[in-house]
Formats: C-alpha cells, sequence, structure tokens
C-alpha cells in the first residue's frame, strides 16, 4: 500500500523525511511519500491561497497513485488539506487519516500565533527580524534548528492564510455521507489547534476518532513518531 503524507505547518522537511524513512525501514511492503508546502503570492486572495495548496496535493496525489488506491496521512492544516483530497479524488483514496486536524476554531494560544504570522507576513522586516531571533531561540528550542529559511518563510504565508480563510467560514467542513467511511481522525484532550471543537464536530458527522497519547507536535519527537506510527499504519 502507497501511503501520502500531507504535513503540518511548518513542513519541516528533516522532520517529516525522517518519519517517512522510519516508516519505510519498519514497513518494507509499503510505501512512503511526503510533500512539503509550497510558497505561493501573497496576492492571492486566502480562498485563492487555499485552493492553489489544495490543487497542488491533489496534483501530487494523483501522480503518487497512478490509478491506484492509496492511503493519505494530513496533519494538523494537512488534515484539513487532506480531507480536500479525498473530496477531490475519492476514487484514488482508500483511507484519509486525520491526525490532529487543525480546521478552524484554534484555543487562544493557536490565535495568537495567527496573528503573529500576519504580522510577519505584513510587515517589510518582520520575517527577517523573526529569522534573527529564531538563531538564538535555536539554543532554548533545539528543534527549529532543523527547520529551514525558506520552510519557515511559507510556514509564515501559510499560517498568516489560514488565519483570513477560515475567519471566513462559519462552520467546520461537512463530510460527504459517501465518503465518512474512508475518514478516520486522531486527536489529543490537550491541543491548541485540534480543539474539542473540531473533535465534537467529527464525531457528530459520525467519523471514526481516537483518542491518542502522542502530541500535536509529534513529529520532532522519535518516541512520539513511534507510537503514532503503531497506531495509524
Amino acid at each position: 500500500m502507497k501511503y501520502f503524507i500531507i504535513p503540518g505547518n511548518p513542513s519541516a522537511k528533516y522532520y517529516y523525511q525522517k518519519w517517512v524513512n522510519e516508516l519505510q525501514e519498519e514497513y518494507i511492503f509499503d510505501e512512503f511519500k511526503t510533500v512539503m508546502y509550497p510558497l505561493f503570492s501573497n496576492e492571492l486572495s486566502p480562498e485563492e491561497y487555499f485552493e492553489s495548496m489544495i490543487s497542488f496535493y491533489e496534483k501530487e496525489i494523483k501522480s503518487y497513485a497512478q490509478n491506484s488506491e492509496i492511503n493519505i496521512i494530513g496533519h494538523s492544516i494537512g488534515g484539513y488539506m487532506a480531507l480536500k483530497a479525498l473530496e477531490r479524488c475519492p476514487e484514488l483514496i482508500k483511507k484519509c487519516i486525520m491526525v490532529f486536524p487543525f480546521m478552524g476554531n484554534p484555543a487562544p494560544v493557536g490565535k495568537g500565533m495567527l496573528r503573529l504570522t500576519s504580522i510577519l507576513e505584513n510587515s517589510k522586516c518582520g520575517f527577517d527580524f523573526f529569522m534573527n531571533r529564531v538563531e538564538s531561540l535555536k539554543f532554548f528550542i533545539p528543534p527549529i534548528k532543523f527547520v529551514e529559511r525558506d520552510e519557515f518563510k511559507a510556514g509564515i504565508r501559510l499560517g498568516h492564510f489560514e488565519r483570513l480563510y477560515f475567519a471566513k467560514k462559519n462552520a467546520l467542513p461537512v463530510i460527504d455521507p459517501k465518503l465518512k467511511s474512508k475518514v478516520v481522525m486522531y486527536y489529543n484532550s490537550n491541543d491548541n489547534w485540534c480543539t474539542p471543537l473540531t473533535v465534537n464536530a467529527m464525531v457528530t458527522e459520525k467519523i471514526k476518532t481516537e483518542h491518542v497519547k502522542a502530541k500535536h507536535d509529534f513529529i520532532v519527537s522519535a518516541s512520539h513518531r513511534k507510537t503514532l506510527t503503531s497506531i495509524i499504519v
């Protein structure tokens, strides 16, 4: 079976590719792939930005699937992208696995982080100022030293458009009844992004949900990646 992983934000290749390699070593008869977020123009509207992103992953999934069924795994905002990809090419997707999906309505901490991305995106010197501070923070927050400058830039822009895009939406996604059996969601009750509002909405939609001990930022922890792998693959 082929698995296609849509990352969270930022899409740090170091960590997601490490997970792909771990998966490949453990499941030698399966195949795994991940593709990081591209950077689109900041002159697009929020709807256009998300449409560009969803279309990008739709094309990647179709190319990878080669007319056969695959499983897709979406982490955080990648969970939303995965769900949209399922809607567009259901014939190619056997299972849509959402891991701590972000679909709007973040907790206050999450809202603050999204506001920060908008400030940095809209300021001429904001990104350079941020990157200078990142260099200092690497000593206190070791995981960020593996996030590349271009990944930070793409992540800040995506975060900015996440804030604008979801602000215009009044409700969480409604899933086509014909697709619900293909969707599964994993969540943790202490999450600033996949909040109880999202979990309850998915339960109402009669989507299979499962609480896990791994955290939202599982991708930076080898032990959390291993725990989650044993559950979802």
